[in-house]
């Protein structure tokens, strides 16, 4: 979970499981004053458990990412870098 350097945003990482056990990960960011839903993102390279926005904002790093086969046991180390639109 982080909080936006304005701390006008909420981003937090979890997963979803398709209907065909598929595992998705997923960042979710929040307007943190009123809580309100801005955006739904898939993560592409699986679960991510560390999540940092860059000092302007417009960027949000991904990390830490679990497999999708094993999300408890794997840490590849991977980093995932995000453009944020304002």
């Amino acid at each position: 979970m982080a909080f936006a350097p304005d701390g006008k945003s909420l981003a937090a990482s979890g997963y979803e499981k398709g209907k065909d056990g598929q595992i998705t990960g997923l960042v979710r960011i929040w307007d943190a004053a009123t809580g309100a839903e801005r955006a739904v993102l898939r993560a592409d390279m699986g679960i991510p458990t560390a999540l940092a926005f860059s000092p302007d904002g417009r960027r949000l790093a991904l990390g830490g990412f679990t497999s999708r086969d094993d999300p408890v046991m794997s840490n590849d180390g991977s980093l995932e870098v995000w453009e944020l639109a304002r």
